[in-house]
């Protein structure tokens, strides 16, 4: 007699990217900051930057300023249609 069989299976595959964040997560303090170290070492593209060194008042925008960039980009475009 024949028979017919039907068999669904799901996998799921973690990327090394994954892999690595997953590693990452579950180090210490200690150990993450000795990681840091050692990834600045090996890779001269890395910068470290501290803190003081980030200006948050060049990062924040005013809201009059986001408005007024945002009315000095659409003069553009209209500029652009003529």
């Amino acid at each position: 007699m024949l028979s017919l069989q039907q068999r669904l299976s799901l996998q799921q595959k973690l990327s090394p990217q994954q892999i690595q964040y997953q590693k990452l997560l579950q180090l210490n303090t200690l150990s993450l900051e000795q990681r840091i170290k050692t990834e600045l070492e090996l890779n001269p593209i890395l910068e470290e930057t501290l803190d003081e060194e980030i200006d948050l008042d060049q990062l924040e925008e005013s809201p009059e300023d986001a408005e007024e960039k945002t009315n000095d980009d659409e003069d553009t475009y209209d500029s652009k249609d003529d």
